[in-house]
């Protein structure tokens, strides 16, 4: 396939990617629940309990990464105080 040149690329309309997330949809009961047996977590609990571990799982590194930033941000500061006393 030959090469496209600049004007064929101008031309097209620019694609842009859909990004918009998925709506999600919640189920509430429509009726309050009886007297009886008390649950330990609703079913949106234990889905928001769900997608925070696999956030956290995802994102393990953050946190690491954070403190290596904050580490080196003090030293940085350490060393500029340091030098300021020098010159």
């Amino acid at each position: 396939m030959a090469k496209r040149s600049r004007r064929e690329r101008r031309s097209e309309p620019i694609k842009i990617p859909n990004t918009a997330p998925q709506s999600v949809s919640i189920v509430t009961p429509t009726t309050e629940p009886k007297a009886g047996p008390v649950s330990v977590a609703s079913p949106v609990e234990a889905a928001s309990n769900r997608k925070t571990a696999e956030i956290a799982h995802d994102y393990f590194y953050v946190f690491q990464e954070l403190q290596t930033i904050g580490l080196v941000a003090v030293v940085m500061f350490i060393v500029l105080v340091g030098l300021s006393y020098l010159i």
